[in-house]
């Protein structure tokens, strides 16, 4: 992950729990200040009186010093808004397995679809969210604590997390085999975070199994080539291939599967390169 510029180490002064600070991106905090800032209410009048003031002896400084300045007065309405509080208390709830993170870092979602959360082969824990999702904040706190299921799923021994299992994957089968497991492992979390129990929990492994059998005969019906990527009529799988195309084809893509849909023109083009007709 790219190193963040002027990263803001924040930890509830009174936390103790044994899980790196949180390292959040500047620019999120300064987003998130601003937009608590302009949704401001009359009962927020004296929180906004102050921030504003101090923005302006901001201003009054030295310009040199002024970035510093912006970034120290943003941390502390950041902590205000109570943000690294339940951060923590969440992060707390899950230190039995969190406590093995080398790091953790909040980074900005661009997009609803970039919220959520990935741990890294290195043990780096990282939270991608938007400035507005912080607000509701316990809408905030519940979308975090099942998001933290899923990352304490992969210090879990037992949960066999293992990412490596997509590496030498058809680039749709990838993309498809991880848009399932997103969805199955998010109901998962959601199931334990409704009922507080582990139980029924499949491991990574397990699931991975079952997304690949699932979508690789709805890939066969949706008429999607793995090779090539796009939709076809004319699809079939790599074991109704001839020995020599067969062959041919998983020494190019060690990953495809008997079961691979293929389509015709991917076909006749190992065919040709092969020296067989039709």
């Amino acid at each position: 992950m790219k190193e963040l510029k002027g990263k803001s180490e924040i930890r509830n002064s009174k936390s103790e729990i044994q899980i790196p600070p949180v390292t959040y991106d500047p620019a999120l905090i300064e987003s998130a200040v601003r937009r608590r800032v302009d949704a401001a209410s009359d009962n927020d009048s004296a929180w906004i009186a102050s921030y504003r003031a101090e923005l302006d002896d901001i201003y009054d400084q030295p310009e040199y010093g002024r970035e510093a300045a912006f970034a120290a007065l943003d941390r502390r309405f950041f902590q205000r808004i109570g943000i690294p509080t339940v951060v923590d208390e969440c992060l707390a709830e899950r230190e039995a397995s969190l406590a093995a993170a080398s790091s953790v870092t909040i980074i900005a979602a661009r997009s609803r679809a970039e919220e959520g959360v990935d741990v890294t082969r290195d043990g780096r824990m990282v939270l991608r969210c938007r400035p507005e999702s912080f607000a509701p904040v316990e809408e905030f706190r519940a979308n975090l604590r099942r998001e933290l299921i899923q990352a304490a799923d992969c210090f879990d021994p037992s949960f066999g997390h293992a990412p490596e299992l997509l590496d030498n994957m058809m680039p749709s089968e990838k993309e498809r085999i991880r848009a399932a497991l997103s969805g199955m492992w998010a109901s998962s979390a959601e199931g334990r975070l409704q009922t507080g129990e582990a139980g029924g929990r499949r491991t990574f492994p397990e699931m991975f199994d079952l997304c690949r059998a699932q979508l690789g005969s709805q890939a066969v019906a949706a008429g999607i080539c793995d090779l090539c990527r796009f939709p076809s009529e004319d699809i079939i799988q790599v074991s109704e291939l001839s020995p020599g195309v067969r062959a041919a084809l998983k020494a190019e893509f060690p990953d495809l599967r008997d079961d691979s849909p293929v389509c015709v023109r991917c076909k006749e083009r190992t065919e040709t390169s092969q020296g067989e007709t039709r």
